[in-house]
């Protein structure tokens, strides 16, 4: 009995973390949508493009790495 609530505590504390990450993700990819319609409204010279390809870039491998961390946050406790 002792061994299921422990597990069921680690279970809750993972759902946690993973609930705080998804949220900065989502935090992200709301930055990524606002770069892009930013792009698709503007006339941008290619210096622009390419500091905003960037942005982009940066955000998105942020969002993988947030991702896949918080799925292993899991993996850890097992």
């Amino acid at each position: 009995m002792i061994d299921d609530k422990d597990y069921l505590q680690q279970k809750q504390e993972w759902v946690k973390y993973r609930l705080d990450k998804l949220d900065q993700v989502e935090a992200k990819l709301i930055e990524m949508r606002k770069l892009a319609e930013y792009a698709r409204e503007s006339i941008l010279c290619s210096q622009e493009i390419k500091e905003l390809n960037v942005k982009v870039n940066k955000l998105q491998q942020e969002v993988i790495a947030m991702d896949e961390h918080s799925r292993r946050f899991w993996l850890d406790y097992q």
